[in-house]
């Protein structure tokens, strides 16, 4: 994160100046990042080498954030367990792209954020509270923040 603010949900949290630190101790490394100019290719084939051998890793952020050919060239090499992608570098992902045949890689259509349960009322209701305090002048929940470029 940007801010390395601890959870309760996580045994550690880090910011990106000490990921190098924490990748060789990494069982499963998920990556919900945004695409920025700070996150575009910031997993790359030297920090994929600093993970443990057979670490997985999960992708539903931006998928720009890796270097999709090494990512594919260590499921090929056997260095990871496996990775599941839900966002591709290219969407959709052509039927001549290398990532339809790597080894140990889940693809899934773009859908980690659909839950049919709550997901449509979540925004409805998020809108709603936005839309109340924006007539009032208040801060919207959730907003862009052009700087961050998210």
């Amino acid at each position: 994160s940007r801010s390395a603010v601890p959870h309760p949900a996580l045994d550690k949290s880090v910011s990106v100046d000490q990921l190098d630190s924490v990748l060789s101790e990494t069982d499963v490394l998920v990556s919900t990042l945004p695409l920025t100019s700070a996150t575009q290719g910031l997993i790359d084939s030297r920090r994929l080498a600093l993970l443990g051998a057979g670490a997985g890793i999960i992708i539903v952020g931006r998928a720009k954030v890796f270097d999709c050919e090494a990512l594919a060239d260590a499921l090929d090499a056997g260095r990871l367990s496996g990775a599941v992608m839900d966002v591709f570098p290219v969407e959709p992902l052509p039927p001549s792209h290398r990532l339809w045949s790597t080894r140990s890689l889940l693809m899934t259509p773009h859908c980690s954020v659909d839950d049919h349960v709550g997901y449509v009322d979540r925004c409805i209701a998020i809108f709603a509270d936005n839309l109340t305090r924006m007539a009032k002048g208040e801060p919207l929940r959730n907003a862009v923040n052009p700087a961050l470029g998210y």
